[in-house]
């Protein structure tokens, strides 16, 4: 079954090879144990595709004094997070609909149709902390258990 979606750039004599680990007890066992470990696994580099000796030269380039950056350098630069909603803009705020502005926060303001609303600071944060709990779960990682 497997062998009919052997894809055509690998060699049926590799393929082959393949198929016989893939079914060997230990390594279904060893497959097994690090799909587990890696789901254990909370504090991943963030680099994409960008190798680290790529971050590495570009940590020496960055240097005034060009020398070797450390393991803790190293790890603190691959484990870099980038704010999910990026960039905050002038004059907008996130997370409280359209035409809400910063001013406006824990303020009366008047619509146009005359109405006034008055949203106390302390509800403010805590719809704030509700939803960022909220994206929190969100973009928890997901086990990959199988």
């Amino acid at each position: 079954m497997r062998w009919n979606k052997r894809p055509d750039y690998v060699p049926s004599e590799h393929f082959r090879w393949l198929l016989k680990r893939w079914n060997d007890s230990k390594d279904q066992e060893r497959a097994r144990k690090n799909a587990e470990n890696r789901a254990k696994q909370t504090d991943m580099h963030t680099c994409g595709k960008k190798s680290f000796a790529m971050i590495r030269e570009n940590l020496i380039q960055a240097d005034e004094e060009k020398k070797e950056p450390s393991n803790a350098e190293m790890f603190k630069a691959t484990r870099k997070r980038v704010p999910v909603m990026g960039k905050e803009r002038s004059g907008r705020v996130r997370l409280y609909g359209r035409g809400v502005i910063a001013s406006s926060l824990g303020k009366t303001s008047t619509k146009s149709n005359g109405a006034s609303v008055y949203v106390p600071d302390e509800l403010l944060q805590s719809i704030k902390a509700d939803v960022a709990g909220q994206v929190m779960v969100e973009l928890k990682p997901k086990s990959r258990g199988k």
